[in-house]
C-alpha cells in the first residue's frame, strides 16, 4: 500500500505532459528529479527525465557555460530573512532586473525598476521584505502569478540542492499549490465516491459500540 504522501504512479498515456510540466523553467536534471520525487513516479522516470533535458537546446547550452572561480562561502544563516543578497542584471526590454534572494531558504524574486537607483533598490527590497512575512496571506499574490511566471513559482516549489526543502516551506512554512498537485490523488473526494457508491449498494455501515 501507497502512503498518502509518496509520490503517485502516472498512467504511461499522460507521462509526456507530466514531463513536460517537471522540465517547465528549465530546471536541469538534478532539480527535475528532486521536483518529481515529491510529486510523481514511473519506472524509468529519472532516464525519461534526463532524455528531456538532454534534448532541451536551452538546457543544454546553459549547461556548457564556464563554471566560475570558487568564491569564499559565506557563513550560513539560521533563520529568513536574516540576510538578503541583492544584485541587478542586465537591462531587459529597456527595464533593469533587480534579484533579490535570501540566503537561508533560497527564497529568489524578480522586480523589473526603470533604473538602478538607491531609491529603487529600497523601495523594492522593503516590498520584497514585506510580502515575505509568514503572517501574511499569500493565496491572493499566488492566484495572479502569470504562466511567464510559472517557473518562478516552480523554483519556490522545487527543493534546493543545498537544503534539500523547498524555498516556499522554508520561507513562509507553507507549500504553494501548483498543477503537479493534481496528479496525486484526492483522497477526500476519493472517500466521499465510497460513500456514494456504498449507499446504492444499499450499505448501512456497520454500528460498533465500544467497551461492550
Amino acid at each position: 500500500m501507497r502512503n498518502v504522501g509518496s509520490p503517485f504512479s502516472n498512467p504511461p498515456r499522460t507521462r509526456a505532459k507530466v514531463l513536460d510540466r517537471l522540465h517547465e523553467g528549465h530546471p536541469g536534471i538534478c532539480k527535475a528529479k528532486a521536483l518529481a520525487r515529491r510529486y510523481i513516479w514511473w519506472p524509468k522516470i529519472d532516464a525519461d527525465l534526463e532524455r528531456v533535458v538532454k534534448s532541451c537546446g536551452r538546457c543544454q547550452e546553459h549547461g556548457r557555460m564556464p563554471l566560475v572561480a570558487p568564491l569564499h562561502p559565506w557563513e550560513w544563516p539560521n533563520r529568513p530573512r536574516l540576510r538578503l543578497h541583492v544584485d541587478y542584471a542586465s537591462p531587459f526590454m529597456r527595464r533593469m532586473l533587480l534579484v533579490i534572494l535570501d540566503v537561508f531558504s533560497k527564497w529568489l524574486e524578480i522586480h523589473t525598476v526603470a533604473s538602478a537607483t538607491l531609491q529603487a533598490t529600497t523601495e523594492s527590497t522593503r516590498a520584497s521584505i514585506a510580502t515575505q512575512n509568514p503572517t501574511v496571506s499569500h493565496t491572493s499574490s499566488l492566484l495572479r502569478i502569470t504562466p511567464r511566471q510559472t517557473g518562478l513559482l516552480n523554483r519556490w516549489n522545487t527543493p534546493h540542492m543545498k537544503t534539500g526543502i523547498t524555498p516556499a516551506e522554508l520561507l513562509l512554512g507553507q507549500k504553494p499549490k501548483t498543477l503537479l498537485d493534481l496528479v496525486k490523488p484526492n483522497i477526500a473526494e476519493r472517500g466521499r465516491r465510497k460513500q456514494r457508491e456504498g449507499k446504492k449498494c444499499g450499505s448501512t455501515g456497520l454500528g460498533l459500540s465500544l467497551g461492550t
